[in-house]
């Protein structure tokens, strides 16, 4: 698919929470979104946008050298399977290499193969388990895959 991976500005709020409700069991909040983009925040937002700028994916990172945390990744459900997680992903890479971040965490659903799958194809293991941490839609509790990717820094 067509497209590029830029920083993101607020203006793209509310297509972020569109995307968020239908491509997650708890999506983020609108209020958690718009964090993202407040002065003094850590947080940095890259989405993948076609060619006309519409925006169908994004990741939510932060740096606290030498580390980071890959805090929110979401592609619209319509647009899956068509290589935009790993462009979001491969862009995120590329910046923990400049910044010079020796490692990257995040925390994804246990039950969430595709998620996984990517995490792994882009070199994160797995590193532990955090029981009952995802609330899931029928009000249970799922466990959480800690992963960590180790970057060759020069």
């Amino acid at each position: 698919m067509q497209g590029r991976v830029e920083i993101l500005s607020s203006e793209y709020i509310e297509r972020m929470a569109e995307i968020e409700s239908a491509a997650q069991i708890s999506p983020w909040t609108v209020n958690l979104i718009r964090e993202c983009f407040n002065c003094g925040c850590r947080r940095t937002v890259l989405g993948y946008l076609d060619e006309t700028g519409f925006l169908l994916g994004f990741l939510v990172y932060s740096v606290l050298e030498p580390e980071s945390e890959l805090e929110n990744i979401s592609v619209d459900p319509l647009y899956q399977d068509r290589g935009i997680g790993t462009s979001l992903m491969n862009a995120y890479c590329d910046i923990l290499d400049r910044k010079g971040c020796d490692s990257s965490f995040l925390e994804v659903r246990a039950s969430n193969e595709r998620a996984l799958l990517l995490y792994a194809r882009c070199g994160y293991l797995a590193v532990g388990n955090r029981k009952n941490y995802y609330r899931c839609a029928d009000g249970s509790r799922e466990d959480a895959v800690m992963m960590k990717l180790k970057r060759n820094t020069k």
